[in-house]
């Protein structure tokens, strides 16, 4: 298994969510601000829940979620996520160090090949305090892996 790096995640990835070009992954939308050294920062997006709640809330620009102390979100990511059948590729979504010392945990998950959609990304706030997270703002980041052989499935 391989890593990738920011320049081959930088012609791995099309914004074009029309393009039926089987050998990029398809995010959009698409930030240069979002790409990092390893990977690319999943935002807020919009639609959340939390455990209080029992239904799914609608968030737009400019909005925030406030996630209470000792409690659980689920957040879509701003991003479709296309995941091609072709590539040996997956994406690991995994937390930013910025919000584990805000004892902020995510639950990590592995996008496969064929993925096709945003991501819903599990938080729980472990502290005594509030977290507000903005519409837009960086929530995750996910990597992108060469599994170096073809996926196969049951």
């Amino acid at each position: 298994m391989t890593l990738l790096t920011t320049a081959e995640i930088s012609t791995l990835v099309s914004s074009d969510f029309k393009c039926n070009d089987d050998t990029k992954v398809i995010i959009h939308p698409f930030s240069e601000k979002c790409i990092t050294n390893l990977g690319y920062d999943l935002r807020v997006g919009n639609y959340y829940t939390t455990s209080e709640l029992n239904h799914q809330i609608k968030l737009d620009a400019g909005q925030k979620i406030v996630i209470n102390p000792k409690s659980t979100a689920l957040i879509e990511s701003l991003e479709h996520v296309k995941m091609p059948m072709a590539l040996n590729i997956i994406g690991l979504v995994k937390s930013q160090s910025k919000f584990k010392s805000k004892s902020f945990t995510y639950l990590s998950t592995i996008i496969e090949a064929g993925w096709n959609n945003t991501i819903l990304i599990s938080v729980y706030n472990h502290s005594n305090e509030k977290i507000e997270l903005n519409h837009g703002d960086n929530l995750c980041t996910i990597t992108f892996l060469d599994i170096n052989q073809p996926q196969k499935y049951v």
